[in-house]
């Protein structure tokens, strides 16, 4: 059996700004809140899946609400930023039906909350759709979030190894693939 290939991030602003446009112009804005929400808490899928409306709902721009990761038994948390906030207000209000606090944030065509293999095939199909060549899927958004903070906010990676709760910047390095990238880019220097 081969190893699975690992997904990538979205190493670029202006291709995630694509894809934002893109699912902005949906007729369902679930996509939209999905991917803005996925690229900003970090969290694996089926802790960003298992979101509920109620856990949201009231949260302000800067306010945290702590969940349990599912996989780890520890404590995380999803800390409500501006992208978030709108995106969220965005995709409720489209819902307009009263929706109960122990709904499912994301909801799928079939009722209940959408699963992680769908969120597979999304992440992929939003990627195909800017012609964004690679492999990418769910973990693509967790991955992006780290990319984009160590490379264009240049935030430190022991900061997004302890976001992640990952136990060494080694790891952290290796999962967003900054490690191969800053070799790449330190061995086209040329010296003398």
């Amino acid at each position: 059996m081969k190893p699975k290939r690992p997904v990538e991030p979205i190493r670029k602003l202006k291709d995630i700004e694509n894809v934002k446009k893109i699912l902005r112009n949906e007729k369902s804005l679930r996509n939209y809140c999905l991917f803005i929400c996925g690229i900003n808490w970090a969290l694996r899928a089926s802790d960003l899946l298992a979101i509920k409306v109620g856990d949201v709902r009231e949260l302000t721009v800067g306010q945290t609400k702590p969940i349990t990761e599912q996989k780890t038994g520890k404590t995380n948390y999803i800390t409500m930023n501006s992208a978030t906030r709108e995106a969220i207000d965005l995709y409720l209000k489209q819902r307009k039906q009263a929706i109960q606090d122990s709904a499912p944030l994301f909801l799928s065509q079939k009722g209940g909350a959408v699963e992680v293999r769908s969120l597979n095939r999304l992440v992929q199909q939003w990627a195909d759709s800017i012609n964004l060549k690679g492999h990418y899927g769910n973990h693509s958004l967790r991955k992006t979030w780290g990319y984009i903070q160590r490379k264009e906010f240049v935030t430190p990676i022991e900061l997004i190894q302890e976001r992640y709760k990952h136990t060494s910047p080694s790891i952290t390095r290796l999962y967003i693939g900054i490690e191969r990238e800053e070799v790449e880019e330190i061995n086209l220097k040329a010296i003398g």
